[in-house]
């Protein structure tokens, strides 16, 4: 999904995407719409296998009358088991404070063997947990805007953007450009070796207007 966004009405809209398995390290990112927070349920945005169990991972809103998630309400929740971890319920939580407001926001969740996952929202690192950074191979194909389940109370209210998977992990300057677009510059050095003996080189167009002239290093 890239360039044009993607509106889901929160009752039985949802993408589907080809099955993918996850490299030690990566980075998951997408920019994400929402007008509001409210209802007693889940808005899901990202769900790849069953929610809790090893090999998934699962990025939703919980609803700010939600009382039955396990843990506090009006958070941006990123549920991640890798092939070997235990669940973090909340330990991924971003209040979702500000991120409701009908204004674009960019997501991006990145892991690193031996340091875990990191979420960060527009550029700015919000949560980290030991979970992540171990290869996994969740079932099926990911979703977005509806969980695996596909469960009533569990679908997308808002749009999504520009959803990308990196098989490495960024650092934070490279998760701040994504945010801002910004870009990188690599400077070229090209050596050039003079030949004084060649003379410049004039070339007709055949008969059209133009012509092309070629000037060698260390002529006139």
């Amino acid at each position: 999904v890239w360039g044009a966004g993607v509106n889901f009405d929160g009752v039985s809209q949802y993408a589907a995407l080809p099955d993918v398995s996850y490299t030690d390290e990566f980075t998951l990112s997408f920019w994400f719409k929402l007008a509001d927070n409210t209802g007693t349920g889940l808005r899901t945005l990202y769900a790849h296998g069953a929610q809790g169990t090893q090999g998934s991972l699962n990025v939703f809103f919980v609803e700010s009358g939600n009382a039955t998630s396990g843990g506090p309400a009006d958070m941006l929740r990123t549920r991640l088991l890798d092939s070997d971890d235990s669940d973090n319920l909340t330990g991924l939580d971003v209040a979702a404070a500000g991120l409701t407001d009908g204004q674009w926001h960019l997501y991006a969740l990145t892991t690193s063997s031996g340091a875990g996952s990191s979420v960060y929202v527009d550029g700015a690192l919000r949560a980290s947990s030991a979970n992540g950074g171990a290869a996994m191979n969740p079932a099926g194909g990911a979703l977005l805007g509806a969980d695996a389940a596909m469960q009533p109370g569990t679908f997308l209210k808002g749009a999504l953007d520009s959803v990308a998977l990196y098989d490495r992990s960024f650092g934070a300057t490279e998760v701040a450009d994504l945010h801002t677009g910004g870009s990188r510059v690599a400077s070229i050095t090209v050596n050039v070796a003079p030949t004084a003996s060649t003379a410049p080189v004039i070339t007709s167009d055949g008969g059209n207007p133009t012509a092309s002239v070629a000037i060698w290093e260390g002529t006139t």
